[in-house]
C-alpha cells in the first residue's frame, strides 16, 4: 500500500476565539465557508472556545468542511485566549478573526498574505474594513499602519491586520495585564520595536462595533496605564502626543455623550456616517 503523503503545513492561521456567542461564531465560519474558495494555499482555522457546549452544534455543523483545531479552555479573558491561540496554530501567517467577525473575501486575503510572502522584513500587513453598528454597515476603514493612529488611543480595528507569527514571537504575544487593550500595548510595542509595516487597499473583514464595550472609562484607564507602562520602560514615542490626545478624545466622546443625552448626537453621527461613505466611493 502507497504511504500517504503529508499534507503541506499551513501557511495561514486564522485564529477565532469565542465565548457565550455561539451565534457570532456561526456569522465568523459561515463567513470562512464563502471565501474559503478563494483562498489559494493551506490554511487552517484554530478555535479557542470558553463556552464549548454551548458552541458543540455551531462547531458540528462546519465538522470536516476546512483544517480547524477546537482548543476548549476556561474562560481567562480575550488576550489569554489570543496567545494560546496564535502558540497552538501551524502557519507563519495569523490573522485574528473573533467570533463574530467576518473575512470579506479570499481573493483580498490572498492578495494581504502575498505582500507578506514576497517581502521578508514586513511583519505586519493592514486591510480595509467595512465597520458595521447592529448589523448596519456604517462607512469602510481605510487601512491603517504606523504610530499615527495609534496616538492616544487605539483607532486601529486588529481585525485589520496579519501578523508575521515572528513578530509575536519576537515580542512575546499580547500583555495578559490589560483586559480591553492588550492589542493596542502590542502594537505601540512593535513600532517601537521597528516592525516594518506594509498596506493593502482590500477590504479584508466585516467587523461590527455594537459590542464594542461601553466603558469609557475602563478603556482610557487602560490607555493611560499602557502609555505610563511604556514610558517608564523607554519603550513609547512621543510620550506627551499620546497624553495630550488621549485627554482631548476623552473630552469629545464625553461631549458628544452630552449631545446623545439631548437627543442630537445621533443625527450628528448619520451625517458623519454619511460622509465617511460618500468620500469612500
Amino acid at each position: 500500500m502507497p504511504e500517504m503523503e503529508n499534507p503541506p503545513p499551513p501557511l495561514l492561521s486564522i485564529i477565532t476565539v469565542t465565548y457565550k456567542d455561539p451565534d457570532g461564531l456561526m456569522r465568523t465560519l459561515a463567513s470562512l465557508s464563502r471565501t474559503r474558495t478563494g483562498i489559494t494555499f493551506p490554511w487552517e482555522q484554530v478555535v479557542v472556545d470558553s463556552s464549548p457546549q454551548e458552541n458543540a452544534k455551531t462547531l458540528a455543523e462546519f465538522s470536516g468542511a476546512w483544517s480547524l483545531t477546537h482548543i476548549p479552555q476556561e474562560p481567562r479573558g480575550i488576550y489569554p485566549a489570543m496567545n494560546t491561540g496564535w502558540r497552538a496554530a501551524k502557519g507563519q501567517i495569523l490573522w485574528f478573526l473573533n467570533g463574530g467577525d467576518e473575512a470579506f473575501s479570499g481573493e483580498a486575503l490572498v492578495g494581504a498574505c502575498g505582500l507578506l510572502e514576497t517581502n521578508h522584513s514586513v511583519e505586519l500587513v493592514s486591510g480595509g474594513a467595512t465597520l458595521l453598528r447592529n448589523g448596519h454597515v456604517l462607512y469602510d476603514q481605510p487601512p491603517r499602519a504606523g504610530l499615527l493612529p495609534m496616538l492616544g488611543i487605539n483607532r486601529v480595528c486588529q481585525q485589520q491586520l496579519l501578523y508575521r507569527r515572528s513578530l509575536l514571537e519576537r515580542l512575546g504575544g499580547f500583555s495578559e495585564e490589560y483586559r480591553i487593550a492588550a492589542d493596542y500595548e502590542f502594537h505601540l510595542r512593535a513600532v517601537h520595536a521597528g516592525a516594518r509595516q506594509k498596506t493593502c487597499n482590500s477590504v479584508l473583514v466585516r467587523f461590527d462595533r455594537g459590542g464594542i464595550s461601553s466603558n469609557i472609562s475602563r478603556s482610557f484607564e487602560e490607555f493611560a496605564r499602557i502609555h505610563r507602562s511604556l514610558r517608564e520602560k523607554g519603550q513609547l514615542k512621543y510620550g506627551f502626543m499620546h497624553i495630550f490626545v488621549r485627554s482631548l478624545e476623552l473630552f469629545r466622546i464625553r461631549f458628544l455623550r452630552i449631545l446623545d443625552d439631548l437627543g442630537i448626537g445621533i443625527y450628528l453621527r448619520k451625517i458623519w456616517h454619511s460622509f465617511r461613505r460618500s468620500i469612500r466611493k
